[in-house]
């Protein structure tokens, strides 16, 4: 399976697997923190799976995804800022 990504998504794999490995070696207590662990595992894949997407191409639900999640963020932000100028 990895042998068939393309090479900058078995980079990105490497990497996250890599940087995950050395947190956990660093800091034994790291291995307990659940929500840490999920959530590096989560951004591995995801990360992974956007550059595959973006390397092969085809991915138009993944491209809405993130399309949206683009401007729900900046929303958000501009929201955020508008609550600090008020106060």
């Amino acid at each position: 399976m990895i042998s068939k990504m393309p090479v900058q998504a078995q980079v990105v794999l490497l990497s996250g697997i890599a940087f995950m490995a050395f947190m956990l070696v660093r800091d034994r207590t790291v291995a307990k923190d659940l929500p840490f662990v999920l959530a590096s595992i989560i951004g591995l894949v995801l990360g992974t799976y956007n550059v595959r997407c973006l390397v092969t191409g085809n991915c138009n639900n993944w491209a809405s995804l993130v399309a949206a999640s683009y401007v729900a963020s900046m929303a958000m932000t501009m929201l955020a800022n508008e609550k600090v100028k008020k106060a």
